[in-house]
């Protein structure tokens, strides 16, 4: 089986006979008449030419007989070079262009159903749930006990006798930590003295139970808690600490992790069938696990039958009736049988819901839902879609009411930003999420979320090949502005830094050795082309030379050099280049030359004849210095661009 052609080599038509796209038929006759002229065989004596024009002609005139022919032209604009081998094929059985079109989308469409059927998509997700509150918590401080002033201590020496007195509030001193017998509480009549509620007073007189090596009574002191001593200890040490990555990395947890997989593959034309399930673990070794089961029938005339069963954790039934309506409109009719903790045990709850979608306008679509049963609820969505702007606002009444308003951007072909907002009776949420392409299967996401009822969250999330791997991290339980300003400033300064320090210099080295590979792979078919351009100007030459003196006779248009592939300015990038990729195309410009203009179409100049694409699929100019009233000028045009000399403000300003 042969390596497919790549489509930069495919011929382009319009190129070879330089005519617009949409040129007419007497435009196109004349330029097949011109190129005529010039590589016909029996214009050329010699062997060696003719034989050379033997090998071009052909392709001037398969040009010619696509674009004259009305039906082929049509087939070629809309499908290219594809397109005329299955019109050559089904052209006798139909009388018109449009039977033609028909029959081969039809054809198109089978070939991709096919591929779909053949295989099948598979989605999952791995999500750790780290704690990171610890970041952002305050030690707690030392607690101090209340002085005592000279009359309380007075009255305690009168109560107590003649020993010394030792004070301390109730709550923070336990006598029988001490040896000390039960602690005073006070008795059942409620009449305590209030110091002795505040205040535990010890006698000195009673050495029997103060005999633990303490010799002076006069040295007695206060004691704290034995647990907030402790506690206030580690909280001085932590204060203490200075910031290290092992103390960052300390005061992480584990929250939770969650893992799971859904597969999904349409065994026939008409049914999908897919499957999931999902595996999570928290942090007090507590697992859950669900499976989940889908299966949908398409009908010709539009209408769907879906069924959705979940068992496991939670158990569910659910039917789906979709058929579409008038007015650009579907509508929808749900049944739900689920499980639902009740009062402390799981019961049966029953739930019917209804929908609307109508298309509202070429970017605008309008959603309705009314549900009923024990969440009952009414859900009003518009959704508003542009080139680069989605805009959806989502207004809910129900057991909790609540307007939803999300705005996602594409900054750039590779860098989304998507802004979230939720205001509800007693709470809301704001939030944001970008997400950057890097490679056609690899994708990297950063979102904020926050809010009084959720605190601060930030999620970082991978995706490759329909597999996501995501980490979302709680910086606190209240909107604090540390954890706002840490959990937004870092994680852009981390991801812009992660961009021009590890992705950008791997996206290039990537770039390099796929164009090292490509070039490789090509290397055989780009020289034969280049063979097949170096003898089509061998047929120019001749004429070439004619039309140069007939030019400079009359101080026209003579092109000077032109030069066609990667140019490069920098002479030190130039000597990196393992491969000349720039194209001397002087002689076949000039012979494009007539009464002292040069017309390029806006088409790939690769298909040009006489030239040739010297590094495929990459970005290519053109670049000309010609000289016109015997002054020189220059221009350098991209590839697909139109170009038409000479020009004014082509003029080189001495």
């Amino acid at each position: 089986m042969e390596p497919p052609t790549p489509a930069t080599l495919a011929e382009d038509y319009y190129a070879i006979l330089n005519v617009p796209r949409d040129a007419t038929q007497e435009q196109i006759k004349t330029a097949h008449k011109q190129l005529s002229k010039l590589y016909h065989p029996d214009k050329h004596s010699t062997a060696e030419l003719k034989q050379v024009a033997l090998e071009l002609f052909p392709r001037i005139q398969k040009a010619y007989e696509v674009l004259s022919d009305a039906q082929q032209r049509a087939l070629y604009d809309a499908y290219g070079a594809s397109g005329l081998k299955v019109g050559s094929e089904l052209a006798p059985y139909y009388n018109s262009i449009q039977e033609l079109r028909a029959d081969y989308e039809l054809q198109r469409r089978k070939r991709e159903q096919e591929q779909e059927l053949a295989s099948s998509v598979p989605k999952g997700l791995i999500s750790v749930e780290l704690d990171a509150r610890g970041w952002f918590r305050k030690p707690k401080r030392p607690s101090s006990s209340p002085p005592l002033d000279d009359t309380d201590a007075a009255e305690e020496g009168e109560s107590g006798g003649s020993g010394s007195v030792v004070a301390m509030p109730a709550l923070q001193y336990d006598p029988r930590m001490f040896g000390l017998g039960e602690m005073n509480t006070g008795s059942s009549d409620g009449n305590d003295m209030e110091d002795e509620d505040e205040y535990i007073v010890r006698d000195d007189t009673d050495e029997e139970d103060w005999d633990n090596g303490m010799e002076d009574d006069s040295d007695l002191v206060m004691e704290e808690n034995e647990d907030d001593e402790l506690g206030d200890m580690f909280d001085d040490e932590d204060e203490e600490q200075e910031p290290s990555l092992a103390n960052v990395i300390g005061k992480l947890a584990l929250s939770s992790m969650s893992i799971e997989q859904s597969l999904q593959a349409q065994p026939t034309q008409r049914d999908v069938v897919a499957v999931s399930g999902s595996v999570t673990a928290t942090g007090q070794t507590k697992a859950s696990a669900a499976l989940g089961l889908r299966w949908t029938r398409a009908f010709l005339n539009g209408q769907s039958f879906t069924v959705d069963a979940a068992f496991g954790f939670s158990r569910s039934l659910q039917l789906k009736y979709q058929r579409p309506l008038p007015f650009q409109s579907t509508g929808y009719l749900k049944l739900r049988v689920a499980e639902t903790p009740y009062r402390g045990r799981n019961l049966l709850f029953g739930a019917v819901s209804l929908g609307l979608l109508r298309r509202l306008s070429t970017n605008t679509v309008g959603y309705l839902e009314w549900q009923s049963g024990i969440q009952s609820s009414v859900k009003a969505t518009l959704a508003y879609t542009v080139q680069k702007l989605r805009l959806t606002g989502t207004v809910e009444a129900g057991q909790h009411p609540h307007v939803d308003l999300t705005a996602a951007f594409s900054l750039t072909d590779s860098l989304k930003l998507e802004t979230t907002g939720m205001i509800g009776l007693e709470t809301f949420e704001i939030g944001y999420k970008v997400l950057r392409q890097v490679t056609e299967n690899l994708e990297l996401g950063l979102s904020l979320s926050c809010g009084p009822a959720s605190g601060v969250i930030v999620r970082c999330e991978v995706s490759k090949l329909h597999q996501t791997y995501a980490i979302p991290l709680l910086l606190s339980d209240d909107m604090t502005t540390a954890a706002l300003l840490y959990g937004t400033a870092i994680p852009i300064l981390s991801y812009v830094l992660l961009g021009q320090l590890v992705i950008k210099p791997w996206l290039q080295l990537k770039e390099k050795e796929k164009v090292k590979e490509r070039r490789r792979k090509n290397a055989a078919l780009i020289n034969q082309r280049r063979l097949e351009a170096l003898a089509a100007i061998r047929l120019m030459q001749e004429t070439v030379t004619r039309k140069i003196a007939q030019e400079e006779e009359i101080h026209g248009l003579v092109i000077r050099q032109a030069w066609y592939g990667q140019l490069v300015a920098d002479a030190s990038a130039a000597s990196d280049r393992e491969e000349t990729c720039v194209v001397d195309v002087t002689i076949p410009l000039q012979c494009l030359v007539k009464n002292s203009r040069l017309e390029l179409q806006a088409t790939s100049k690769a298909n040009m004849v006489g030239f040739y694409d010297p590094c495929l699929d990459e970005p290519k100019k053109l670049r000309v210095v010609y000289s016109f009233r015997q002054k020189l000028h220059e221009v350098v045009v991209d590839d697909q661009a139109e170009l038409r000399i000479p020009q004014r403000q082509h003029l080189i300003q001495s």
